[in-house]
């Protein structure tokens, strides 16, 4: 998703692309979902019966997520 400044008004050009592509420089797995629609089919991937997910609240609409997942088919 995208960077969503608090109190900033400048990003520094940091975005979460580019965060995720220093992770994977340095050995992280990381994944990068622009919309939630890649979040949810990137998690129904992952997801092994049983698992635990959890969200967390965070600066933009992140906060719907778990709403939006649970909502779709």
């Amino acid at each position: 998703m995208k960077l969503y400044p608090a109190r900033e008004t400048d990003t520094l050009g940091v975005s979460s692309e580019l965060l995720c592509e220093a992770l994977r420089k340095n050995g992280v797995d990381a994944h990068y979902c622009p919309t939630f629609d890649d979040m949810k089919n990137f998690l129904l991937k992952q997801d092994i019966n049983g698992d635990l997910l959890i969200t967390m609240s965070g600066s933009g609409n992140i906060h719907e997520f778990g709403d939006y997942l649970l909502s779709k088919e």
